[in-house]
């Protein structure tokens, strides 16, 4: 893996294009791909899966999330331990 300080945790639309789905989203890279081609797209941007991955690890959440999957819980458990998870400082 990157050195996690050259890791980009947020792109703008302007920065993604299609090929870009597995750091972006589909959304995210669809939107950037639109805005290449000249389509009107107001100005935003996307937290890429870096973000989202450092967030599960630096909160030793990949594992209690398998947990509350494998005990059948919806997904408020889950949405409420990312609702409690300490944001990084490099994403903040």
């Amino acid at each position: 893996m990157a050195n996690e300080t050259s890791i980009k945790f947020i792109r703008t639309f302007e920065e993604l294009r299609k090929g870009d789905i597995p750091i972006a989203g589909g959304k995210g890279a669809n939107l950037g791909e639109l805005m290449s081609i000249g389509v009107p797209v107001p100005p935003g941007f996307v937290i890429t899966t870096s973000a989202y991955e450092k967030i599960l690890r630096d909160n030793h959440l990949e594992e209690s999330i398998t947990n509350e999957l494998k005990q059948g819980k919806d997904g408020a458990a889950i949405r409420e331990k990312f609702t409690k998870a300490q944001m990084p400082d490099e994403i903040e």
